[in-house]
Order: structure tokens, then sequence, then C-alpha cells
């Protein structure tokens, strides 16, 4: 028992680890997808005002999950 005890106190700490490299990576790709999506925007529209990703959305330059993903993001990732 005590041997199960200290591997979960060896283990835990790495899944939490590892959960928030993953969610940093998941954070950074949907910025990414943003960005060139905003880029893609301001080409087909011939304009240099960013759009922000509602306005994406709403032009169908992103999907909903991709709002909401990019809406879970905090704020200071984003740029």
């Amino acid at each position: 028992l005590f041997i199960i005890g200290l591997m979960m106190l060896l283990i835990i700490p790495n899944i939490a680890q590892q959960r928030e490299a993953a969610q940093k990576k998941s954070d950074e790709a949907i910025v990414k997808v943003i960005k060139t999506q905003q880029e893609a925007y301001m080409f087909d529209n011939n304009t240099k005002d960013v759009p922000d990703a509602q306005k994406l959305r709403d032009e169908g330059f992103i999907d909903d999950s991709q709002l909401k993903a990019y809406n879970n993001v905090p704020a200071d990732k984003r740029q």
C-alpha cells in the first residue's frame, strides 16, 4: 500500500503537467487559426481593419466550435 501511495505521489504531478502542456498547445493552435482567418478576411475584403472572432464567425471564416475554443483562451494568451 505504501508503494502504491508513493507511485501516486510521483505520477499525479506529471499528469497535471502534461494536461497543462496540452492545453497550452491547444490554445496556441486556435489563436493561430484565428490570426490566419483574420488575414484571409482582411485580404478578401480589401481592408486593414482586423476583425474580431465573432465577426469571423458571422462571415463564415470560422465555425461555432472554433469561436467557442477561442473564447475559452485567456485574453493574455490571444495576442
